[in-house]
């Protein structure tokens, strides 16, 4: 083989492992967003979150119950 063809044959397999190198990078990127979007939309966290607001505001209705009692009572 001649030079030439040994120099282009380098400089075509130093591209590749590049761009092998960009994909790696790209890949690892997929799948950090993936794992900050699964973060985001855990949706048991979000239920736990509803239930829990369900409960205060159930509590507060029960207040607001009693303290209309009272005033009746009161009146």
């Amino acid at each position: 083989m001649s030079d030439e063809i040994k120099d282009m044959l380098q400089a075509i397999l130093g591209r590749l492992d590049e761009q092998g190198a960009e994909m790696k990078a790209i890949r690892e990127d997929v799948q950090s967003i993936r794992k900050e979007m699964s973060t985001k939309v855990d949706v048991e966290e979000l239920r736990e979150d509803i239930h829990t607001l369900i409960e205060l505001y159930g509590e507060q209705q029960h207040e607001v119950r009693k303290l209309k009692r009272k005033v009746k009572e009161d009146q």
